[in-house]
């Protein structure tokens, strides 16, 4: 079998030998080497195909081939195989492509795009990577068919979106499922002269054929504006149910019409969004600042407890009287919180002149200095080593004498729920396990070097109130009224007896809001 071979621009045009006519003035374009007379048996010679091909092409970029008649289709393929730069192919012959030309391109991983009469329909879908345009016409006669141009099967195939415009017929139902089943490109949908019902059945449509992620574009006009906004509260249903997007396009006109409204919308929604950035942005500087606290507030406390650990119980007692001895190892021993106090006071002094002792609450992360300042205010935004810290410290109300101590005896901290910084941890006391326990009953709070003991009787939470903020009375019987007004705010009867005689420690701090207190009373035993 003879091809000839010819270069038309870019082209390259294959033509059996029958149709030597077929090229006007055949013999001068041979004897000006413009066409090449080629065969299967030169083929078989490699070197001297390609040479011939490339003396053809002389250095031009060929990307279209044309192939003019169905039985030089092989030959001609194993050509076009050769030519890299060949990304498309025309089958200029009204015929139908076989199965073995259809794999022969297929093979080709150049060729991006063919155009042929017709292709067998299983084929098409073989052809994932290369467009396929089909010249063979199918006969449609419904609306949205021939609204959409779709006449051979390729452009069924291909077909990335499809109008419509009006209401189905039984016959575009039947050709428009027909489509479905057959593309796999659609993208959009468009749809002209809405009404819901035309809606509805394009979207069973879909489902019928299991279509779904779809854009659903419906155009908005003068006659249909009111009856698709009344509609488009449903779409969000429709969406869900249908697994589709349901998109409204306004008209310029409408949008001219409507741009103060959308502008409001617009401010709105900026509004907003710089609300909710405003609100998120406040969030993370919060807690970026009280993480910086809380890290700044952890590094003071392990200096602190440097301090103390050099006084620990462990520390040997110099003294040269055995008896002595005796009695302060059995003192360590009968007491867990024993320490040398004045010593661990004398240097917290030195590093914050307002120490005014330590308080321990027992299955609490409360351990901490007691410091006291000429208001308080102070220590309600400054750290033990005087700094600013929006976690403060635990400090005694400037009122309190606590050289020889008042009634009322007031220490106030910030509840830190993060680490459990300050007060933080002081909620475990409203725990009916925490409280059951009688060692955490007793608080232990050294004032100036001087070890004193507090055992609990009323432990409450309030909405915020002074009431049990006095520090001194005016009698006895105003103190025992104050007694029996704070002991019958307590989750639970301790059954400890506070009498006119007796001296009082409160504890005070917020729990849940700045609008509540978490508050503990507890009287002086030693």
């Amino acid at each position: 079998m003879k091809v000839f071979i010819k270069i038309e621009d870019n082209d390259i045009v294959f033509c059996k030998n029958e149709f030597e006519h077929y090229f006007e003035f055949l013999d001068n374009y041979v004897k000006n080497k413009k066409i090449l007379e080629l065969d299967s048996e030169l083929l078989k010679n490699e070197t001297l195909f390609k040479e011939k091909i490339d003396s053809l092409i002389s250095n031009k970029k060929i990307t279209k081939a044309i192939i003019k008649n169905f039985q030089i289709c092989d030959i001609s393929l194993q050509i076009i195989k050769y030519i890299k730069s060949i990304n498309f192919i025309y089958f200029e012959y009204e015929k139908e492509i076989n199965y073995s030309t259809s794999y022969s391109i297929l093979e080709n991983k150049n060729i991006k795009e063919i155009n042929c009469y017709s292709l067998p329909d299983i084929m098409i879908q073989k052809f994932e990577n290369i467009k396929v345009n089909t010249r063979c016409e199918y006969l449609f006669i419904s609306d949205v068919m021939n609204d959409n141009n779709i006449d051979t099967y390729s452009k069924i195939y291909n077909k990335e979106e499809i109008v419509i415009k009006r209401n189905f017929r039984n016959i575009d139902t039947k050709e428009l499922n027909y489509f479905f089943q057959i593309n796999k490109n659609l993208k959009l949908i468009k749809i002209y002269n809405y009404n819901y019902d035309l809606l509805v059945d394009l979207l069973n449509l879909l489902k019928e054929n299991k279509i779904i992620n779809k854009k659903i574009e419906i155009y908005e006009s003068e006659e249909t504006i009111k009856q698709l906004l009344k509609d488009s509260r449903k779409f969000d249903k429709l969406q869900k149910k249908y697994n589709n997007i349901i998109k409204i396009k306004y008209s310029d006109d409408y949008k001219e019409k409507n741009k103060l409204k959308e502008v409001n919308i617009f401010l709105l929604r900026t509004i907003a969004l710089v609300g909710i950035i405003f609100v998120i942005s406040t969030f993370i500087f919060s807690e970026y600042s009280q993480f910086k606290s809380n890290q700044k507030i952890n590094n003071e406390l392990e200096e602190i407890e440097q301090i103390v650990s050099n006084y620990d119980n462990n520390k040997t007692i110099e003294t040269i009287d055995e008896t002595q001895v005796l009695d302060e190892v059995d003192k360590k021993e009968n007491n867990p919180y024993y320490m040398e106090y004045s010593n661990v006071y004398n240097e917290l002094k030195k590093k914050n002149s307002d120490t005014v002792g330590l308080l321990k609450v027992n299955n609490t992360n409360i351990n901490y200095p007691v410091v006291q300042y000429k208001d308080n205010e102070y220590y309600l935004q400054h750290s033990y080593s005087k700094n600013y810290n929006i976690a403060g410290w635990i400090f005694a109300d400037y009122r309190n004498n606590l050289d020889n101590l008042d009634k009322n005896n007031i220490i106030y901290g910030h509840s830190i729920s993060k680490d459990g910084l300050m007060f933080g941890s002081l909620k475990n006391v409203l725990s009916k396990d925490w409280y059951s326990n009688k060692e955490n009953l007793i608080i232990n709070l050294n004032i100036k070097g001087k070890d004193t003991k507090w055992q609990i009787f009323s432990i409450y939470t309030i909405n915020t109130t002074s009431d049990y903020l006095k520090v001194n009375f005016d009698s006895d019987t105003s103190f025992l009224d104050f007694i029996n007004l704070i002991k019958n705010r307590s989750i639970n009867d301790f059954g400890v007896q506070v009498n006119e005689n007796d001296k009082i420690l409160t504890l005070s701090t917020c729990y849940i809001n700045s609008d509540q207190r978490l508050v503990v009373h507890a009287k002086k035993i030693n």
